[in-house]
């Protein structure tokens, strides 16, 4: 297989096939060509594109037509599906947020004098900042309670409930115990989580059906919760399933005497699927992003550039 990424023309199909031309295009039947069996093979620009989350080696450049000099090419060896392809570097200081960022501590104020459930949305349009607010938020709070993360995505297997099954993972390793039972260890009916969630945290068993799964998770997020508190951010809610909608909303209205804060972000379009999550501000606190001022935006920039200055004028 030959992986490649760039421009293509992309046409209307002539004998039933579509023709796709552009350079990058030649590149990767190039790749795929010099690809042994069950091997893949990807551009430099995909490998700038994935190289956080896949493990390659680098091969000897590749002669290909019409280009003069020899094209870079790398071996893919393995891919960790639970890593963004391109992390996201947050060295420069973040501007503006400051009351989104109060909204968020006092959510987790909340749960905790309450010992309750609280969800907070994040909403905003691409690009907006949703993840950095998040990620600054997680910096100030991780020594106040336990957090752990899980991600939607829009394709591939088992989506309906990944995020939570990453959301066990994490807590099982941070914990440095075994699994669901360990996890679960003197909590009432803790059998009865277990072998619900079992096929879920990836151990034998069978996950329970979707009626029984919200109670199993509230119950599991409830004995996380007891020591310190427990923020659960579940990132792209865009992609959720309406199941696990249905669970964080569930987990949002029922758990009891444990403090919980989840923290999902999407855009606004989440809303039209759940209009009453705007109008719930008992245990739904709702946050919606703005594109930062003239100000912010020239702040911003120069602390990307390293103090250097920026002119406003066009």
């Amino acid at each position: 297989t030959g992986v490649n990424t760039g421009e293509v023309v992309v046409g209307g199909a002539v004998h039933g096939q579509e023709i796709v031309v552009g350079d990058a295009v030649n590149v990767a039947a190039r790749l795929e060509q010099a690809a042994g069996p069950g091997e893949v093979l990807i551009g430099e620009q995909t490998w700038r594109l994935v190289r956080d989350a896949a493990t390659v080696e680098p091969v000897a450049p590749l002669a290909v037509k019409g280009k003069g000099d020899p094209v870079g090419a790398f071996r893919l060896l393995d891919v960790r599906p639970d890593t963004l392809g391109h992390a996201r570097h947050l060295e420069a200081p973040m501007v503006g947020r400051t009351i989104e960022l109060g909204l968020l501590d006092n959510a987790l104020g909340t749960a905790v004098a309450e010992r309750s459930c609280h969800l907070a949305l994040v909403l905003g349009p691409a690009g907006v900042g949703k993840s950095r607010l998040v990620q600054e938020f997680l910096a100030t709070v991780e020594a106040q309670g336990t957090v752990l993360r899980g991600r939607c995505v829009e394709y591939g297997e088992g989506l309906t409930y990944r995020p939570i099954a990453e959301v066990i993972r994490q807590a099982a390793m941070a914990s440095g115990r075994l699994g669901l039972r360990d996890l679960l260890k003197g909590e009432e009916h803790a059998a009865f989580v277990v072998e619900g969630l079992a096929g879920m945290a990836g151990t034998d068993g069978q996950t329970a059906s979707r009626e029984e799964v919200p109670w199993a998770i509230r119950r599991l997020f409830e004995a996380l919760a007891r020591g310190r508190p427990l923020i659960v951010v579940v990132d792209d809610l865009h992609w959720a399933d309406p199941a696990l909608l249905d669970l964080l909303e569930h987990v949002a209205r029922f758990a009891s005497d444990a403090p919980i804060l989840i923290v999902g972000t999407a855009p606004p379009e989440l809303l039209d699927d759940r209009p009453d999550w705007e109008a719930r501000s008992t245990e739904v606190e709702v946050m919606m992003l703005e594109p930062l001022g003239e100000d912010e935006g020239v702040r911003l920039i120069g602390n990307l550039l390293g103090g250097a200055g920026v002119s406003t004028e066009t």
